[in-house]
């Protein structure tokens, strides 16, 4: 596990999909209709999967493998076995003029029902343009569906912070508003009132680091709040 601040990242698509998935698809067809049938929300889009990087002097590169949603639930399901692969994900740290730190907590009707963690997901098809994955146009896309907020309504801290925890590794933006947290979180809350289909169920403000331990977190998302807050 580590935590590191970037100042760039570069990823390009290999157009193979991941061989994971054509190895395991039987069962993977198999899980998926289990999965659906106990959460029928559950859509198999296509995502992209981290298949080959190196991380020095302070940045990320290298490429991306096309994949279902589906085959990463499998992989997952399976213990996340160590095949060269790692779910890599943009995120948004919502930092208000305090220095608190807001995340969203997930809504009953998705996956990770319940966990607190950034504003964030996976790399999909609208991310891709001319072989590039664009971390950037991740980051504004999730950002603006899950919470109404646009990148240009804060200011981006340049760079990234880099979370490296096991089977994940996490891209952060930190976006700093120029409003009170509690005003931050009504505007997020407002947003979610008027969706038909909201991601998230609530938003949590962080004021210390110890309030951590009072949410069920995944350990990438309770690393950031190490690494930004205080005591």
């Amino acid at each position: 596990m580590s935590i590191a601040r970037l100042t760039s990242v570069s990823l390009t698509v290999n157009p193979q999909r991941w061989r994971y998935e054509s190895d395991n698809r039987a069962r993977i067809e198999k899980y998926w209709r289990k999965a659906q049938a106990e959460n029928p929300a559950l859509h198999n889009g296509g995502i992209y999967m981290l298949t080959d990087w190196s991380l020095s002097n302070a940045a990320i590169k290298g490429s991306v493998q096309p994949a279902s949603y589906a085959s990463f639930l499998y992989w997952r399901e399976q213990g996340y076995p160590d095949i060269g692969v790692r779910n890599c994900f943009g995120s948004s740290v919502l930092q208000s003029q305090e220095g608190h730190i807001l995340f969203g907590r997930m809504a009953a009707h998705t996956l990770t029902s319940g966990l607190v963690y950034p504003v964030g997901g996976s790399f999909g098809e609208e991310d891709v343009s001319r072989g590039a994955l664009h971390v950037e146009t991740n980051i504004a896309r999730e950002l603006i569906e899950e919470t109404g907020l646009t990148p240009q309504d804060g200011r981006r801290e340049q760079g990234y912070i880099c979370v490296e925890e096991g089977p994940r590794i996490a891209l952060a933006a930190t976006f700093v508003f120029d409003c009170a947290s509690d005003d931050l979180r009504n505007r997020i809350i407002g947003h979610l009132e008027m969706s038909d289909d909201p991601e998230l169920d609530e938003v949590v403000i962080f004021r210390r680091k110890s309030f951590a331990r009072h949410h069920r977190m995944p350990e990438y998302a309770r690393m950031l709040i190490d690494y930004l807050l205080p005591r």
